[in-house]
């Protein structure tokens, strides 16, 4: 059956720079948002979301550090340099702590592990004199930063305010509440005693605004004060009896303050978009207003060193700075946020939504969308888009890429603009909303927005656009330009929406809230009602039997069978087309079910799924709400491999959403904390073999994922040989993939040389594949 191997005479060189390796993992830090930033050694840390930028002023060079790559944690919140233990600390949302020493880390988990009531995030971290203080929501620690021991905690009455920021100051240790500040000698006995603080009279509560930074600047104590209402901020200077309102001194009007800072000689205040220095006379002395890369400045933090500051910029990353002429973007490769919800992928390019849908909950989240292709990440929001600049838009929670050309992406939102379409790759340059299109506003509120909960492009590159609480939900926008609305039932009417997929024979299947689902098949014409259907599928015993009226996930694999994830559990529907025809015909879902110990279970029992992928493989890839990541053989009736926290890179249980790459087999995973992605070991096949590639070549020792190759027949048979013909290795590829660790049948690491990989489909004739290099 099968045909004879036959051998690539072509050496195959690959560029492997820009590609993980298959079985790696990487995490897509946000590069835009940096919260905090320190020097030392030369060296400058920022903080973003998470992950942490280092810079080597000396040598110009970058390393990203995140959890993948042997950070504790995934959510930083504060950095700083300490001179005792000449190292850079690094503190978490979870009151973890990582000391970064020349290029090894040290986990310090303390305040993790320690049973202590109250949010532990690390806030701040203050280096003064022997010692290291890190300031939680709840109070403060002493460490011994060498040792890499808690010494104290301070308790200051709080009384349930949270800690927002806390200072030394002649010989005292300052603490912020949004409501006062509390004062101890720095050497008292009983630091540790609540009892011992006491409540500085001269911070009281002023209005609706709270009170969030403190500095001294030589002899004072400075504090500012956050208003709800824009630009009405103020710095106040702590003087015998009173506060001094200094915004009118320092010339500060209508302003957003982010932080005020001092360092010896020089008093700064980083505010919504420029950063105001002073000196010991508070004569305004700079003002950064420009970035010569980019107009847009968003300053967080500052730091001084090697004779440049450094900021921490909102949107920016980080900047090195000397004045408004002389300033570059130290850049870090990643998305321009950390929100992300939906995801699609065509011909290798991909899309992300940045926004969130919550049923009828709205999150204004104004993250935008992003698109990633060739390592490149392009963000689209209010603030870069001409077409969205000054519009209530937010909650942009659907995207969809045209299959035919990738360059045309739509993006749907729960808002006043609900559709918005790419058609150069570029920018925004077409929107819909209720006024301009078939697209109903929400009916059971009276905001005058409109919910688009999904799109899809089909192979004729019409828009199929998922038009959630209204009576119409499914349209369609054909290619050129014109509008189709479909009646597909009173249980659809009026209700959410969220999940839309079309199948290969153009059918569109599509979730229901409360109900389960509805298949639609318009009869391949789409101006013809007539021959339109609709079936609904729910847990009714001849109607679908679903574990579920709440289906979350929709997948069609291989052997059109349609895969649905339920909040408990999943099911398939065999044959699914079958049930779109004009007999109405009773069917069901079947579950899977495994023999374990005597008793009978579902697979997967009731774990709420959340997506549902599948490969080039024909496995599937089960994404779900708290328990990680699952692979399941193509019947579902084994679990290949399971992902999740304990035991993988995985940063989160909490999966939103899946979308894997067929042409690269990297799969990415949206979670709650960000995205992550890893290399799978299939992709889609390919009878052509035009674009074959085999990597690393070639294999060196540090390359212990061993080496793959793509870009062949589906379901192919792939063996190894040495240069003498010898079979070293054999397996069956994934789909359009085939991967091989390295050793031979017996487990060594296989000898340096040359060696070939032979293949042939399980039909049809064999093709030439490939040879490749093994150093040792």
């Amino acid at each position: 059956m099968k045909s004879l191997f036959t051998l690539l005479l072509l050496f195959i060189v690959t560029n492997y720079s820009a590609q993980i390796a298959t079985g790696q993992w990487r995490l897509h830090v946000n590069a835009a948002n940096a919260l905090d930033v320190c020097f030392g050694n030369n060296k400058v840390l920022a903080a973003f979301e998470n992950g942490v930028l280092e810079y080597d002023n000396t040598h110009h060079e970058t390393t990203e550090w995140n959890k993948i790559n042997h950070l504790s944690e995934v959510l930083v919140t504060s950095v700083v340099f300490d001179s005792t233990s000449n190292a850079f600390w690094i503190g978490y949302a979870n009151g973890n702590m990582d000391k970064l020493e020349g290029s090894t880390i040290y986990n310090f988990p303390s305040l993790k592990l320690a049973s202590i009531m109250g949010d532990k995030k690390i806030v701040k971290f203050i280096s003064k004199g022997k010692y290291l203080y890190a300031a939680t929501l709840f109070g403060i620690l002493k460490i011994d930063p060498v040792r890499m021991e808690v010494l104290d905690t301070y308790y200051p009455p709080l009384n349930g305010r949270k800690l927002n920021d806390f200072t030394f100051h002649n010989d005292s240790i300052y603490v912020l509440s949004d409501t006062n500040l509390f004062v101890i000698a720095s050497k008292h006995p009983l630091i540790a005693n609540p009892l011992n603080w006491k409540v500085d009279p001269r911070v009281k509560k002023r209005n609706a605004s709270v009170f969030k930074y403190i500095t001294p600047f030589l002899n004072t104590l400075y504090v500012a004060s956050i208003h709800p209402v824009y630009g009405k901020d103020s710095i106040f200077s702590l003087q015998k009896d009173n506060l001094v309102e200094m915004n009118s001194s320092l010339i500060l009007n209508d302003v957003e303050i982010a932080a005020i800072q001092s360092q010896k000689s020089q008093f700064t205040v980083c505010i919504y978009n420029n950063v105001y220095f002073y000196d010991t006379s508070f004569h305004r002395t700079e003002i950064l207003y420009n970035y010569t890369f980019n107009p847009t400045t968003r300053p967080q933090k500052i730091a001084f060193g090697a004779g440049s500051y450094w900021i921490a910029d909102n949107e920016n990353g980080l900047v090195k700075w000397q004045d408004n002429y002389h300033n570059s973007h130290i850049a870090m490769t990643g998305p321009g946020k950390r929100s992300f919800f939906s995801a699609d992928c065509q011909n290798g390019k991909m899309a992300f939504s940045g926004g969130i849908l919550q049923k009828a909950a709205l999150a204004f989240n104004r993250t935008g969308g992003y698109t990633f292709e060739n390592e490149t990440w392009t963000m689209f929001n209010q603030w870069n888009q001409k077409r969205w600049l000054n519009k209530n838009i937010w909650d942009i929670s659907s995207v969809a890429i045209n299959p035919i050309n990738p360059n045309q992406i739509a993006f749907g939102s729960f808002s006043e603009v609900p559709l918005s379409i790419i058609n150069t790759g570029k920018e925004i340059d077409t929107t819909y909303t209720f006024s301009n299109s078939p697209l109903q506003k929400y009916a059971l509120g009276d905001n005058g927005w409109t919910c688009v909960s999904d799109v899809k492009y089909d192979l004729d590159e019409n828009l199929w656009v998922l038009n959630a609480f209204t009576n119409t939900p499914l349209k369609m926008l054909d290619k050129s330009g014109k509008w189709h609305t479909f009646e597909t039932g009173g249980s659809t009417k009026n209700v959410f929406n969220r999940k839309l997929i079309i199948d290969n024979q153009n059918n569109k299947w599509f979730t229901v809230y409360g109900t389960g689902l509805v298949g639609f098949s318009d009869g391949g014409t789409l101006d013809d009602a007539s021959d339109d259907l609709f079936r609904v599928v729910n847990d009714g015993l001849t109607s679908g039997a679903l574990p579920s009226k709440e289906v979350t996930a929709l997948a069609m694999d291989f052997n059109n069978q349609l895969w649905i994830g339920t909040d408990n559990g999943f099911c398939i529907l065999y044959n699914a087309s079958s049930i779109l025809s004009k007999e109405q015909k009773s069917f069901a879902a079947q579950r899977i079910k495994l023999r374990f110990e005597g008793n009978v279970e579902y697979m997967l029992g009731k774990t709420a799924i959340t997506d549902i992928e599948v490969d080039g493989g024909n496995r599937k890839w089960i994404a779900t709400a708290s328990a990680g990541l699952f692979l399941l053989s193509p019947d579902g009736s084994e679990i290949i491999a399971s992902y999740s926290k304990d035991n993988s890179p995985l940063i989160s249980n909490a999966i939103l959403d899946i979308k894997l790459n067929h042409q690269t087999g990297e799969l990415y995973i949206i979670t709650e904390e960000g995205l992550v992605s890893f290399r799978t070991d299939a992709t889609q096949g390919d009878d052509t073999y035009e674009n074959t590639l085999v990597f690393p070549n070639p294999l060196k020792p540090e390359h212990t994922y061993g080496v793959t190759i793509q870009g062949i027949a589906y379901d192919s048979d792939v063996r190894f040989t040495d240069a003498g013909g010898n079979l070293v290795y054999k397996t069956t590829s994934n789909g359009g993939t085939a991967h091989w660790d390295g050793k031979t049948l017996s487990g060594e690491r296989v000898k340096a040389g040359v060696y070939f990989i032979w293949t042939a489909p399980n039909e049809g004739e064999g093709k030439k594949v490939g040879e490749f290099v093994v150093i040792n």
